[in-house]
């Protein structure tokens, strides 16, 4: 091998260096990128995960208050008719107080 080969050869060796460390740059930038794409996916992942969580949160208040005012709505009904009977049964005793306390009298008195 000659000059001309010995130099051809070191061109050759240098282009490889050169390219080999072009390889490893861009090797190191793809990891990076890499990199920035999964903490991107995990930041996303987090401002998803909390959307969710308000738009539940703002669903379970929405039937939260919807189960109260059915739950007001049923109370309302429920004392209504509480009321109602116990208005019957005072009418029903006041009617009948003196008929029932002259029986027991009478039955004491007949045993």
């Amino acid at each position: 091998m000659g000059r001309e080969g010995s130099k051809n050869m070191r061109k050759n060796i240098k282009e490889i260096v050169i390219t080999d460390e072009l390889a490893r740059e861009r090797v190191e930038n793809k990891k990076e990128e890499r990199n920035q794409v999964q903490l991107r996916l995990r930041e996303q992942n987090k401002s998803i995960e909390i959307v969710f969580q308000k738009e539940a949160q703002v669903k379970l208040d929405t039937y939260k208050r919807e189960l109260e005012e059915e739950f007001s709505k049923q109370k309302g009904i429920s004392d209504e008719e509480y009321e109602k009977s116990l208005g019957r049964l005072l009418n029903q005793y006041n009617e009948k107080k003196e008929f029932w306390l002259k029986s027991i009298y009478e039955n004491c008195l007949n045993a």
